[in-house]
């Protein structure tokens, strides 16, 4: 019956991802998760990871949530105790996200988590959406996605972002050199006297996923001038959003899971060298042990440039 129930699964699955992005409804089976993160499902069940309980909870009870805020304070033991009791909760999204209990974590407790009784550190990638933005910019992996039905976008508009692509426009180069030197929101700073660069980030952000309506002045002042400094982002923006405006959040969270999540780990792990250093993922962010993550930060920027070109800004946590 097992078995029935187990190959009725892989069936339904095969229909679903027939259908476009949007529809698909049915959960990754478990032959192809099990494969897809093997890697990273490697590191969870030697059973080595675990957390400085204490020193979680001193942090917990110093953040005085108890009194201020009783229900992220219980999500907050909820998260600590399930990697204690190593209860790591393993799952994958239809973006193909990887979660564990690392993942759900807040980012304040990271700190405490432990592998073989070593402490972990993390480095995260830098402004990783407008990052992946750039590397979307590439017709042949655009039609990709189209043809697997990963994206559903307007024809004319898709036709004329790939002739626009083979004009190889410069502003196209000059923005992705602004994103690999971490410069990217400074570039809009000067556009309106009130602007700083957290202004500028929480808009982009905005900007990158919302439906495209300009509902406060922030938004509408720094779409502007993304279409006038970087009109191939701007239009790359609206072909994605040009059927639903979620596609642009969907492609490059699985952009982002293939590349950081899926192939990097993959690639690392293939070394002899590499078989007793442990990585973990919390979806643009790697952890090692303390003694590791110089290197695995030089092994992540040395992927990254021969793989896609890109001198990945990267930032420690």
């Amino acid at each position: 019956m097992e078995a029935k129930n187990r190959q009725k699964a892989d069936l339904n699955y095969l229909e679903d991802i027939k259908l476009p992005k949007m529809q698909r409804t049915v959960d990754l089976p478990d032959i192809i998760f099990n494969g897809r993160y093997r890697t990273l499902i490697h590191w969870f069940k030697d059973g080595k990871l675990t957390i400085d309980y204490e020193k979680a909870y001193a942090i917990i009870e110093n953040l005085n949530y108890k009194e201020l805020e009783p229900d992220k304070y219980l999500s907050y033991l909820v998260a600590v105790d399930m990697i204690y009791d190593k209860d790591y909760n393993l799952k994958s999204d239809i973006n193909q996200r990887f979660y564990s209990g690392i993942t759900n974590l807040p980012k304040v407790l990271r700190k405490c988590l432990l592998y073989d009784g070593e402490e972990l550190a993390g480095v995260d990638v830098s402004n990783t959406q407008p990052l992946l933005l750039s590397e979307l910019c590439n017709p042949i992996y655009l039609n990709q996605l189209k043809e697997s039905k990963s994206i559903e976008v307007k024809e004319k508009l898709f036709d004329d972002f790939l002739t626009h692509l083979n004009t190889y426009p410069e502003d196209l180069k000059q923005y992705k050199k602004l994103v690999e030197s971490g410069k990217l929101y400074e570039s809009f700073v000067g556009i309106a006297p009130d602007f700083t660069r957290e202004i500028v980030k929480e808009n982009m952000v905005k900007i990158i996923n919302d439906k495209g309506h300009n509902n406060t002045r922030e938004k509408k002042i720094l779409r502007e001038a993304l279409k006038q400094k970087f009109p191939t982002i701007a239009m790359l923006l609206t072909l994605l959003k040009s059927v639903n405006y979620k596609y642009t959040s969907y492609t490059l969270m699985t952009l982002e899971a293939q590349n950081f999540v899926i192939h990097f780990p993959e690639i690392f792990s293939y070394k002899e060298a590499h078989k007793n250093i442990p990585i973990f993922t919390v979806h643009d962010c790697f952890m090692t042990t303390t003694n590791h993550i110089d290197y695995l930060e030089k092994e992540i920027k040395t992927f990254f440039q021969n793989k896609l070109t890109i001198n990945l800004p990267m930032k420690r946590e």
